[in-house]
């Protein structure tokens, strides 16, 4: 079996000096809490709960890498994202929280391989709302809020920009309903 359970922690204690405390396992929807339930949480894109699971938002750091520029050229400039963390969550796409410079701007990100164009890659890209600055080689920090949707197909650029304009919609409402929860 798995070794730390209450027994072997105490005599461990004992051996080499520290204080084990049993504390009762903490639920989240009467189920507990674990390592194996926020992980796969996180991997299903279920963000929303993961965050209830975490006590903060799941976050990906990571460096901004040039990209094909295909969401400059559709109205929608995104930051692709090289990830320091393996622990992704599923394609599609997610409200977000972008920490740039110490800094906090609004988004959409889209984790996928972007169907549209024929992508062969996983790309993890984020579209910062309102914001212009050229931030290729810096750090961006990423705060998973909520899942809006699964990624998609669409007949062409047209179609993908409409629904980009409804994802922004959709993340500017979760956002703000977000800001107006009580710590």
């Amino acid at each position: 079996g798995k070794e730390g359970n209450e027994k072997y922690l105490k005599v461990l204690g004992d051996r080499l000096g520290f204080q084990v405390e049993v504390i009762d396992a903490i639920k989240v929807d009467d189920a507990i809490v674990s390592s194996t339930r926020t992980r796969n949480t996180i991997l299903d894109g279920n963000v929303k709960l993961a965050a209830r699971l975490l006590g903060r938002p799941y976050n990906l750091g990571g460096t901004v890498v040039k990209g094909h520029q295909r969401g400059t050229g559709i109205g929608f400039p995104t930051a692709n994202i090289k990830p320091e963390k393996v622990l992704t969550p599923c394609r599609g796409v997610y409200a977000i929280i972008a920490e740039i410079e110490g800094k906090t701007h609004p988004g959409v990100l889209n984790i996928g391989f972007n169907p549209t164009f024929a992508n062969d890659k996983l790309t993890i890209e984020a579209h910062i709302i309102d914001f212009e600055e050229n931030i290729c080689g810096k750090s961006l920090d990423i705060f998973f809020i909520d899942r809006i949707r699964n990624e998609m197909k669409f007949e062409g650029p047209e179609r993908l920009a409409e629904q980009i304009r409804m994802d922004i919609d959709k993340a500017k409402e979760i956002l703000a309903n977000e800001d107006k929860k009580p710590a």
